[in-house]
């Protein structure tokens, strides 16, 4: 989902930022959510440490805080399997960001070279 829909949603569905990118032939970067469920979803314990978990991933990991990023990646992996490919997905950029380290003034934007 991306921004505008997810406000026209409101508070009523149970929704979490995937990622910030930029996608190929724009300038502008753009957040990235992923629709969980409806008001009862939202509503259950389950949901508030995974959208606790993953919002705790994202911050970690555009602050280039590598093993607090990767720490609560595997949480939420280990705390919900639906979720595991956004982790690994995380887990994967975390090694490679490890590797070869982004630029100081890096925000977090994940630029998608094809479409």
């Amino acid at each position: 989902l991306g921004a505008n829909t997810v406000q026209e949603l409101g508070d009523e569905f149970a929704v979490i930022e995937l990622d910030l990118i930029q996608v190929k032939g724009k300038t502008e970067p753009v957040h990235i959510y992923a629709l969980l469920g409806d008001e009862s979803v939202k509503d259950s314990s389950h949901f508030e440490s995974v959208e606790t978990t993953n919002a705790e991933m994202i911050e970690a990991y555009r602050n280039q805080q590598w093993n607090e990023a990767e720490q609560a990646a595997l949480r939420l992996k280990a705390d919900d399997e639906g979720l595991s490919v956004l982790a690994d997905l995380y887990l994967s950029r975390i090694e490679d960001y490890r590797k070869s380290p982004p630029e100081e003034d890096w925000i977090g934007v994940f630029i998608a070279t094809s479409k």
